[in-house]
């Protein structure tokens, strides 16, 4: 288990069979595929995942638990969640 508090670190500990520990809001400045077993955490019920048309890929056994997804109002962004 590690914890992390931007997308750096986010990007850098995605690997097999983790659990990320998410204590600050993040934006993704790019796309994000989950490894196998990676299991994404929010520190509190108020963690916050944003983005501008970015993908987030799940891999086998992914979880993405206590986070909302969120996107600028405005701008028409979506954020697509693809089982890979």
């Amino acid at each position: 288990m590690v914890e992390v508090k931007d997308f750096k670190a986010l990007k850098e500990n995605n690997r097999d069979q983790n659990e990320i520990i998410i204590s600050e809001n993040i934006s993704l400045v790019e796309p994000l595929i989950l490894q196998p077993g990676v299991t994404l955490k929010g520190k509190n019920s108020s963690i916050r995942i944003s983005g501008e048309n970015q993908l987030i890929g799940l891999t086998k056994n992914n979880s993405i638990e206590d986070i909302t997804l969120t996107t600028n109002k405005d701008k028409d962004a979506i954020f697509l969640i693809q089982l890979i």
